[in-house]
């Protein structure tokens, strides 16, 4: 059922509340207008994210910008209490910020988004079937205003706009309902909803809107106020077993045929990842690994010719715990302007994994590092290492969280040497850096 497709809940006009993230354009009165346009809808306006979660009102709009530092603010401010809020709200989210909390939902706004110069301006409605209804038209102004996105503004990305690669052939075609797509690249969707959540991707500042736009957004933000809430439950994609699995692969950007394959793994304990793939041509084809963009470690590998695409991923219980969708994704992509036939794709997990060290010890991976001599050796290994075995050092050394930081602090500080300082600094801020942080997982639909 399409967004708001269905008699009013409510009586009487909506109410908003607004909050501005603090790199989002400083626009929230303006927004305010938009959406009373002129009816009689109330507005709230919220000082901080706190104040705007213990608001009550019938749609809350969380104002985003298109500043990439966004994640730092969600990092700091988004808990697991807040998301429960949001999931349990009518949520309007516009730009980066807004993605990031719709994405940590498990919405693909955030992590499936690309982003576009100002271009791509010009959208098609689309009813929840994906059947054109209309043009909305450019949604930005000719000229957009320089207006500042606050004290950090940056220029090279005040003109860009995101959009959610959605294919009709895509998993997330049927996590989330497209409510536009660009006219020029219809696979991307620059407005998305699920139920009682919905997503736009333009940050810009409203006094860039064009008229068509914001009365389109005021009209959006009006039927989701008559949006049901509804359980936030995610279907579930199928998952791939190992060995090798052949496809065919359209062209890029092809409508009606997929020109990519998702394979989806999921584990409880410590696992090794291995996928190897090869297909014809000369290149054009993508080898991806990650964990949807939730934050975590990711692979991408580019075929420049006609040579196979390998990688190698070591997914510790820290790193499995910290994905809220406890899934993987391998990704094989045709970027080409021809189709591929008979792609192979070869996938490989090593369900009990070892780390052999320069020294020749052999060091299991199912369980976190306990005692400082453990520490020490790790850390010995890590100087000792190339390239090659410093990555799986760092995450295991990561799995005792602050056992190994507290540890390597202290080694830092009591350091002499200049070379041997830097080189434990170094491991220091490797580790800090892939301390993950447990997540609840996505609500799921029943099996």
């Amino acid at each position: 059922m399409g967004l708001g497709a269905h008699d009013p809940l409510t009586s009487g006009p909506p109410t908003f509340a607004i909050w501005r993230a603090p790199d989002a354009p400083d626009d929230a009165r303006e927004l305010a207008e938009v959406l009373r346009g002129t009816g009689e809808a109330r507005v709230h306006l919220a000082d901080t994210f706190q104040a705007w979660l213990d608001l009550e009102a019938d749609v809350f709009v969380l104002r985003g910008g298109n500043d990439p530092r966004c994640q730092r603010w969600f990092d700091a401010s988004v808990t697991g209490e807040a998301l429960d809020l949001v999931r349990r709200r009518r949520v309007l989210g516009i730009g980066r910020e807004g993605g990031a909390v719709l994405g940590a939902l498990g919405l693909p706004v955030y992590a499936h988004t690309a982003h576009f110069t100002g271009r791509y301006t010009s959208a098609t409605q689309h009813q929840s079937a994906g059947v054109p209804v209309g043009v909305v038209g450019p949604l930005l102004r000719t000229h957009v205003p320089r207006v500042p996105h606050g004290p950090h503004r940056t220029p090279d990305h005040e003109e860009l706009v995101a959009a959610v690669f959605l294919p009709p052939w895509s998993f997330e075609a049927r996590v989330v309902e497209p409510l536009l797509r660009w006219e020029e690249a219809p696979l991307y969707a620059p407005a998305v909803h699920r139920n009682q959540h919905a997503w736009l991707g333009i940050g810009h500042p409203v006094a860039a809107w064009s008229v068509g736009y914001a009365a389109w957004v005021r009209e959006v933000a009006g039927r989701l106020a008559r949006e049901p809430i509804q359980p936030l439950l995610l279907p579930r994609p199928e998952l791939a077993a190992p060995g090798t699995h052949r496809f065919d692969l359209a062209a890029c950007a092809s409508l009606d045929q997929p020109s990519s394959k998702h394979f989806y793994l999921a584990a409880e304990s410590a696992v090794r990842v291995r996928a190897a793939l090869s297909g014809p041509g000369s290149g054009g084809l993508v080898l991806f690994f990650g964990s949807g963009g939730y934050g975590l470690e990711c692979a991408r590998e580019d075929r420049e010719a006609s040579e196979s695409l390998a990688f190698e991923q070591l997914l510790l219980p820290r790193m499995l715990a910290a994905n809220p969708a406890r899934l993987w994704e391998i990704h094989a992509t045709n970027f080409g302007d021809l189709p591929l036939r008979d792609v192979r794709l070869t996938i490989d997990v090593d369900p009990k994994p070892t780390l052999k060290l320069p020294g020749g010890e052999v060091v299991p991976l199912n369980g976190p590092v306990t005692d400082e001599d453990q520490l020490a050796r790790l850390v010995d290994a890590y100087l000792a290492s190339g390239p090659e075995l410093r990555p799986d050092i760092a995450a295991l050394l990561a799995e005792a969280a602050g056992v190994a930081t507290c540890y390597l602090r202290r080694v830092v500080r009591n350091l002499a040497d200049p070379k041997l300082w830097m080189a434990h600094q170094e491991l220091f801020e490797d580790v800090k850096n892939r301390r993950h942080q447990p997540r609840a997982p996505f609500p799921r639909e029943p099996t």
